[in-house]
């Protein structure tokens, strides 16, 4: 499966997981498991030996089992510390590096278990039932490992943070010269949470960290651009480097105030939407869809909320820019909706409506929209507070295939009486 050039057989991770400039890479990971594979079809190809006529599996053959399963064992034992210790800053996303192990593992005891399966009366199962067992074990270790949302419960546990007990609500505390998305965000979980339990969460901004008050609270702030979170990340020793100059990443962790050592949740974003969508996660998790309003989705009754201690990191998206475009809103009806019923004072698709569009941008985790621009619709740009609405909501703004220059093809080229050369 991986042979050692070491005169003493020992592995050199460097050789085997590496590429050759010495980066652990996703191709690298790829390339030995495709030599595990290789490896797995070829004792594949072994013929089955007649049972009826007392036929056993070549001792040589069970030995190369044995040998495969133990080998492969002696290499994840080895390698998973080592890739962390030492390599974990030069792979993207570390998640990456236990997805991979899981479909390595997955791929391997498949293939293994389907020959032993096929083979069973042939061939000798006791030698490899602890190394089989052993394979699983890790599998599912590995799996486990993967970093997930925590878990919210309605009762009290040990360790957990109240976000809402039974008879009140904790607060969600933000630093004023923080960008206007975050405190958006933490009024719209303040709102999530109140419409779940029916327990008003308060959302106060803080001038300084000496404001936070010794209660338990959830604090939520961008690296850099707050100073409460970056006071409790000092103090705390909390390791931002998961997220330290990533797109749109943010870390959820439970710690303690520095000074009175009450519960605090931390919700610390790499910039101001990764904010924003650590706290939208955490709306969603409680059980608030983010189709609550377009949809009518009524978030399920719960008597309080509790999150699991410890600390989840979200990487960056595999997806840069991510959004929608609002076409042929006429046809459908959507404009007219605006227009006519939700925002009767201007009769147009303006500020009022976009709001709630950004809205659901944000819980969604999108960053990106094109406009409406069909005939008779308002252009984006005419009216200055759409775009002001869209930087307070973080989202970024495009155009529309027939809209150059970011301009309406219909409400401003058509206004200055030609389209021009373009």
């Amino acid at each position: 499966m991986v042979t050692s050039s070491n005169p003493d057989g020992s592995y050199n991770l460097a050789e085997i997981y590496t590429d050759r400039r010495g980066n652990l890479t996703a191709k690298s990971f790829y390339n030995t498991k495709k030599t595990v594979s290789q490896r797995v079809n070829e004792l594949l190809q072994f013929p089955t030996p007649n049972v009826r006529d007392g036929g056993r599996e070549p001792a040589s053959l069970q030995r190369e089992i044995c040998c495969m399963v133990k080998e492969y064992l002696i290499i994840q034992f080895y390698l998973i510390p080592t890739v962390f210790a030492k390599y974990h800053r030069k792979v993207t996303n570390n998640r990456l590096i236990f997805r991979i192990f899981a479909n390595i593992n997955y791929y391997i005891f498949l293939n293994i278990g389907k020959k032993l399966y096929y083979r069973k009366r042939t061939i000798d199962m006791k030698p490899l039932k602890p190394f089989m067992l052993l394979m699983c074990c890790i599998f599912a270790l590995q799996v486990y490992g993967e970093s997930r949302f925590p878990k919210i419960m309605d009762t009290a546990q040990d360790g957990y943070f109240p976000i809402a007990s039974t008879c009140k609500a904790t607060s969600i505390f933000t630093y004023e010269k923080d960008y206007q998305v975050v405190s958006i965000a933490a009024d719209l979980l303040s709102d999530d949470v109140e419409r779940v339990t029916g327990l008003h969460l308060e959302h106060k901004t803080l001038s300084n960290q000496k404001s936070l008050p010794k209660d338990a609270a959830i604090v939520a702030g961008t690296l850099g651009h707050s100073t409460l979170a970056d006071w409790i990340i000092e103090k705390q020793k909390i390791n931002v480097e998961g997220i330290l100059g990533k797109w749109e990443s943010y870390i959820i962790t439970t710690t303690t105030h520095p000074k009175y050592h009450t519960p605090l949740l931390l919700i610390i974003g790499s910039d101001r939407r990764g904010t924003a969508y650590g706290l939208m996660s955490l709306s969603e998790a409680i059980g608030v869809s983010p189709w609550y309003w377009w949809a009518d989705v009524t978030p399920k009754q719960r008597p309080a909320l509790f999150i699991e201690p410890g600390t989840f990191i979200q990487g960056e998206p595999s997806v840069q820019y991510r959004g929608i475009f609002i076409n042929d809103e006429r046809f459908g009806g959507w404009a007219r909706w605006a227009e006519q019923c939700f925002d009767k004072d201007s009769g147009k698709v303006g500020p009022k409506t976009y709001q709630k569009v950004f809205e659901l941008l944000l819980r969604l985790k999108a960053n990106y929209l094109w406009p409406a621009m069909h005939p008779g619709t308002q252009a984006f740009n005419a009216n200055p507070e759409n775009a002001r609405l869209a930087d307070d909501y973080a989202i970024v703004m495009g155009s529309s295939h027939c809209e150059q220059m970011l301009r309406n093809n219909e409400g401003e080229w058509k206004a200055v009486g030609t389209y021009g050369d373009f």
